[in-house]
């Protein structure tokens, strides 16, 4: 192969992941509404009803999460997380969580640590948005001291 056809391939793939790497990060901004019936909820009983307003202006990130039913019965509250890696701080159930988001891709990766009296939780989600938008899939590995299990909440843009 000549030096050539060698520099080519390489312009070409230095070229391909250029372009991949500058690919726009989506924004998870608006109300969104859970799907229960497409969800995928584990041990834990589903909630009746579930919705998140998102406001995110990366690398910031905010999330009004509004629930009821469920093994928490109904729950209100907000997070505040930055998507450049920086250690966030948010309280649950009158507990501290620490989380850090990193983009993956097209993909924000979430890990926050707790410990809500049982031991250390922790939970590693992964957010993704379907091709038309319409569609917020949150994954959660669930990590504790009793074992670990996943969660799928899928959330329909309303």
């Amino acid at each position: 192969m000549t030096n050539n056809l060698l520099a080519s391939f390489a312009l070409f793939f230095m070229a391909a992941f250029a372009n991949a790497a500058a690919a726009p990060k989506p924004d998870f901004t608006g109300n969104w509404k859970l799907n229960i019936e497409k969800s995928e909820m584990g041990p834990m009983p589903p909630p009746t009803s579930m919705t998140q307003k998102i406001d995110h202006k990366d690398p910031k990130l905010n999330v009004t999460t509004s629930a009821s039913g469920g093994p928490q019965g109904d729950m209100n509250y907000d997070v505040k997380y930055t998507t450049d890696g920086k250690p966030c701080t948010n309280t649950f159930f009158d507990r501290e969580a620490k989380s850090t988001v990193t983009w993956e891709g097209e993909f924000l990766l979430i890990e926050t640590k707790a410990d809500f009296g049982q031991g250390e939780v922790t939970i590693k989600g992964k957010w993704g948005l379907s091709p038309d938008g319409k569609t917020l899939k949150q994954t959660a590995h669930i990590e504790t001291g009793g074992g670990a299990f996943d969660l799928i909440y899928m959330f329909d843009k309303q």
